[in-house]
């Protein structure tokens, strides 16, 4: 009889990462989902565990498998995808919002996958934005909008692991909760995870999942 091999869905595997004079090592699984929140001290290397985890930073050792594969066997721009990070200060580019919505499906690996902008407008306007959103030049954006519109940027491209930078950092109380809502109903799709970092309780509260604190190797 041959033997049942079990998978998580996302593993991050004694990976070994550098920030400030000591290696750190982290372990953790996710489950389609689940979701878990790197904490440790302000400078502790949390941004940069997401970074490495979305391999805009090479691991100095370890292994992350995504339904049971190596990073080592993804190409990079695949894995950026599919694991994709949001950084904590929102990128935008120059034109218009729904330009900025559009901009990933214009690169070469993205071309033939049509994004679905009527979710996207009623994802705009779940998360409290105007209706005139899609129109504003988006570099006139204050940082709670733009952060807002990068999120739904993010799930356009239809990621498998979403890695979240202080997402709701400088967001009042209802726009924090109207961005957990949405993030909640993007879990409930099964081969869906998250990884967040949050100095804020709400969100790790609302979303669940569990805490990783970060140790020196």
């Amino acid at each position: 009889m041959r033997a049942f091999s079990y998978s998580p869905f996302f593993e991050v595997r004694d990976l070994i990462f550098h920030s400030g004079q000591e290696p750190k090592i982290v372990s953790f699984t996710l489950e389609p989902g689940g979701s878990c929140w790197i904490t440790g001290p302000s400078g502790y290397g949390k941004s940069t565990l997401l970074r490495t985890i979305a391999r805009l930073n090479l691991p100095s050792g370890g292994d992350m498998l995504l339904e049971g594969q190596s990073w080592r066997n993804i190409p990079a721009e695949q894995w950026r995808s599919r694991v994709l990070y949001v950084h904590q200060k929102s990128v935008m580019f120059r034109g218009s919002v729904l330009d900025n919505l559009e901009k990933p499906f214009t690169l070469r690996n993205r071309t033939a996958f049509i994004p679905d902008m009527r979710k996207a407008e009623q994802d705009l306007l779940r998360l409290l934005l105007p209706r005139d959103i899609l129109k504003r030049d988006a570099l006139t954006l204050s940082v709670g909008e733009a952060s807002r519109v990068v999120l739904v940027r993010s799930m356009l491209v239809n990621p498998q692991v979403l890695l979240l930078d202080e997402l709701t950092a400088g967001l009042d109380v209802q726009s924090r909760d109207a961005t957990t809502d949405l993030l909640k109903e993007w879990l409930s799709v099964d081969g869906r995870a998250l990884v967040g970092v949050s100095h804020e309780s709400a969100p790790r509260e609302a979303l669940g999942g569990y805490e990783i604190l970060l140790t020196t190797r």
